[in-house]
């Protein structure tokens, strides 16, 4: 501090000061973010049969640990991935998503696991590839004027037909490059490129088709490229509502986690896809509902799905 009040004193006097001479300095070392280095392409999962129909595939891993979430960062396919849980739920989807950003060098992010089906020509085990997704619980809750009218307040109108009090709308996201957005968001496309990739892999893929010896679906699973997901931190299993998310969103699934992820993934610029398979029908089934019927074998689909487009993806790369 002292050396720099000298230094100016001199540039301002007429006379009687010496030139000291600056030393230059080595630039300082900056130590990377990243746990580790190598680009990568993000695996999420939300919870454990979904990992574990995944971890078998990874090759050559390492694991680390960051507010108590593992990361496998290793190879699939000979594609560097990182995989790992981040919890079910658009809270904790949203927070590991970005926690995965921040301590990997993230190329792309993918989305595999289980979701229920709301297109009623879908079924058990098939697996979609949603073109958008979108978050129906980010909503405006209606005041009740008289018996069975609602009506927002003012500048809080929804943005799609309610289900009786409770109007969905999109949310303002900053990005850098629209801080300041002027427009609530609500759908957010799944990169096209990827998209590619998952068409080629749909050509190749092979599912199972049975649970054990004694439960089998009736037809082979399929793919469904394209259509619509949607997210809200809810089990859904009435089947009213699911009508009413097909008939407002023209959705196919629906699940807890996706639309977060593509949120965060759309604030950092970074492409995303994600592959859901059915594991029940969202409350539309007749008796109970068939989750723990097939949400084994609905994880071992997606997976399946995610290993034939990591070929895909390899190969064009």
């Amino acid at each position: 501090m002292l050396r720099n009040l000298l230094l100016s004193a001199c540039v301002l006097a007429t006379a009687g000061c010496e030139t000291v001479p600056v030393e230059p300095q080595e630039p300082a070392a900056v130590a990377s973010r990243y746990l580790d280095d190598t680009p990568r392409l993000a695996i999420l999962a939300a919870y454990q049969p979904e990992i574990d129909a995944l971890l078998p595939s990874l090759d050559n891993y390492e694991t680390y640990q960051v507010n108590g979430v593992t990361f496998y960062a290793g190879t699939m396919n000979e594609v560097d991935v990182v995989v790992f849980m981040t919890g079910i739920s658009l809270v904790n989807a949203s927070m590991n998503a970005q926690l995965v950003i921040n301590h990997f060098n993230v190329e792309a992010i993918l989305v595999s696991g289980v979701a229920g089906g709301v297109d009623p020509s879908l079924s058990f085990a098939d697996v979609t590839v949603p073109a958008k997704w979108g978050q129906y619980n980010e909503m405006v809750f209606m005041r009740e004027t008289e018996p069975g009218v609602f009506v927002p307040h003012p500048g809080l109108g929804p943005q799609f037909e309610p289900y009786m009090f409770m109007g969905p709308r999109g949310m303002h996201v900053r990005t850098a490059a629209d801080p300041k957005p002027a427009e609530r968001k609500f759908w957010y496309e799944t990169d096209p490129e990827l998209m590619a990739a998952a068409k080629k892999a749909a050509e190749t893929v092979e599912f199972k088709q049975c649970v054990d010896t004694a439960t089998c679906l009736p037809r082979p699973p399929k793919v469904v490229l394209g259509g619509n997901g949607v997210t809200g931190s809810i089990f859904q299993d009435n089947a009213d509502f699911r009508e009413y998310l097909f008939e407002t969103f023209d959705a196919q699934v629906v699940e807890m986690e996706t639309s977060a992820i593509a949120t965060v993934a759309y604030a950092n610029a970074i492409p995303y896809i994600g592959f859901r398979s059915l594991s029940d029908l969202a409350g539309g089934g007749g008796g109970v509902n068939e989750y723990p019927i097939f949400e084994v074998l609905a994880a071992e689909n997606a997976a399946a799905f995610l290993s034939a487009f990591l070929v895909e993806y390899r190969d064009a790369s």
